[in-house]
């Protein structure tokens, strides 16, 4: 973007986006170019439902339970949940997981991949 802005002698004074999925590029972007957005860090932390949720606890914003399962671990957290052991698995405050639980992705909106 940059050796386009120089050859072409142009200086964007904004970048938006109408879409949730190109946020974070936008986001980038616009810090990296200087023109008028949300800091990229700021926004890819919020933008993680799992960093968020971390940002809300330390902000002492009131967030529901939650806790992260990292994909190399996804096996060890199925067969615990479906052999009932869900007391091993805890929220992030300490607490033991119990049903009902809602599982999602941590990026996008949540939906199968």
């Amino acid at each position: 973007v940059r050796e386009y802005m120089l050859k072409n002698n142009i200086k964007f004074d904004a970048i938006f986006t109408y879409i949730d999925y190109c946020v974070l590029m936008t986001s980038y972007l616009t810090t990296e170019l200087n023109c008028p957005g949300l800091p990229f860090d700021l926004l890819n932390r919020i933008k993680d439902k799992y960093e968020f949720r971390m940002l809300t606890q330390e902000l002492n914003i009131s967030c529901p339970k939650f806790f992260c399962i990292k994909s190399f671990e996804r096996e060890t957290y199925v067969n615990l949940i479906f052999n009932n052991k869900l007391d091993e698995i805890k929220f992030s405050n300490g607490e033991s997981i119990y049903f009902p639980l809602i599982v999602k992705d941590t990026m996008g909106c949540g939906k199968g991949n």
